[in-house]
């Protein structure tokens, strides 16, 4: 029977009374009037403080981290923070996490201090091509697709040049000796697509220069990479 069953998961079972949607857990094992319901564990105090949360976070535990955070936000007004739960739950494909923070608040084009990549979190999502991160960043009104870097004498980075950061971190001729497979996978193919179908993905940003004064269709064509080529030079790249 249902009550049995539910006596069963109630003995055995490591059920956490106090998460996400806790009332409804609660309320419906009140209504199998199930025998074991008196030894229902005491509620745990949680201390909703920076080390806590972040510990959810890398420990994937998405549900905790949603219901403790309306607590944490109360305690916390220090904005590096939330950039720092940001590009972690970029890290760890937690879109749930990206799309609560966004809601709060957190300044998407903001690189954190404690940033292990130099570079903000729509970057990273792109670097990553996650897809659906990726587009919820987009659909950011705020989102810049570009960013200066104040490290390294104010450079411009944009998105578009970002799909080619795997490839500039080793030499040219090191690239033509391995021979690395230059085809996108499809992710990256629908991030460069979701990049280029975006409103302020224009010309100018298109035919930007990075820190080395080059354009991103040098770097299509110096690496093969056709699909970006062609899309460039359809939506207006100078040759």
């Amino acid at each position: 029977s249902r009550k049995e069953i539910a006596e069963h998961f109630i003995k055995n079972g490591n059920i956490d009374y106090y998460t996400h949607r806790s009332e409804e857990i609660i309320d419906m094992v009140m209504n199998q009037k199930v025998k074991y319901l008196n030894a229902l564990p005491e509620k745990e105090e949680f201390n909703a403080d920076f080390e806590s949360m972040m510990k959810l976070l890398n420990d994937n535990e998405v549900n905790q981290f949603e219901t403790k955070f309306s607590l944490f936000k109360t305690t916390c007004d220090d904005t590096e923070i939330y950039n720092e739960h940001l590009e972690i739950a970029v890290v760890r494909s937690l879109i749930n996490i990206v799309d609560l923070l966004i809601d709060f608040g957190v300044d998407v084009n903001r690189v954190s201090k404690s940033s292990k990549y130099k570079f903000p979190s729509p970057f990273l999502a792109c670097k990553k091509a996650n897809i659906g991160i990726f587009r919820s960043f987009l659909l950011h009104p705020k989102i810049k697709l570009y960013f200066i870097n104040d490290d390294v004498n104010h450079t411009t980075k944009t998105l578009v040049h970002q799909f080619f950061e795997d490839f500039k971190q080793q030499s040219y001729s090191t690239y033509k000796k391995t021979n690395i497979a230059r085809q996108l996978t499809h992710d990256q193919k629908k991030c460069f697509d979701l990049l280029l179908q975006h409103d302020k993905c224009d010309r100018e940003l298109i035919n930007a220069h990075d820190e080395m004064g080059l354009p991103a269709i040098y770097y299509s064509v110096r690496y093969k990479i056709d699909y970006i080529t062609i899309e460039l030079l359809k939506n207006g790249a100078y040759i």
